[in-house]
């Protein structure tokens, strides 16, 4: 008579739940010696990366610029490490930095620049004046030998033959271009 092998015994929920947090800590462990992950995808509830999911944490205490432009679907880039979230059992990303991508990077430098200028009072009510409908004078600031400049005074001569130039030669491309501007 053939025999039949005995039931596999189940193990009891404490042995389960025991076996289930060593198993988390494990992942944990293995995490810590992770280095830092890089992750490009899209702000959300998790970092959205090609229909795949990582949980990402970012504290309140973790200084980050511009922390109001993040608004969910923005492409960011997340530094961070990898730990496991115990109590769920899942990978998630600790953020420690956050650079915005496409079009929200040049928002960010745009704000930023607008909260530089308006700090220096530049866009105040008072400053403006009115600017002349036919001015005498104007200044140019270009390069001597691009084709800018022979545009710009061949529509000069055209238009107002008498208007004043005051020209200012620099180099517009290049090392040490931006000094001279």
């Amino acid at each position: 008579m053939p025999t039949t092998p005995p039931a596999p015994s189940t193990p009891s929920p404490t042995l389960r739940r025991r076996s289930l947090r060593r198993r988390r800590r494990l992942l944990g462990a293995l995490t810590l010696s992770a280095p830092a992950l890089f992750v490009l995808g899209s702000h959300g509830p998790g970092a959205q990366l090609a229909g795949a999911q990582l949980a990402c944490v970012l504290f309140r205490n973790t200084p980050v610029p511009h922390r109001a432009l993040l608004a969910d679907g923005q492409k960011v880039l997340l530094t961070g490490d990898v730990t496991v979230y115990e109590a769920r059992g899942q990978y998630q990303l600790i953020v420690s930095a956050v650079e915005l991508q496409g079009v929200g990077a040049l928002q960010a430098a745009f704000e930023r620049l607008k909260e530089k200028l308006a700090a220096e009072g530049l866009f105040k009510l008072e400053r403006k004046r009115r600017l002349p409908r036919y001015p005498q004078r104007i200044g140019l600031v270009t390069s001597p030998t691009g084709a800018a400049i022979r545009d710009v005074l061949h529509v000069i001569q055209r238009r107002q033959p008498g208007l004043e130039i005051i020209f200012v030669p620099c180099r517009v491309q290049g090392e040490g271009a931006a000094g001279e501007v």
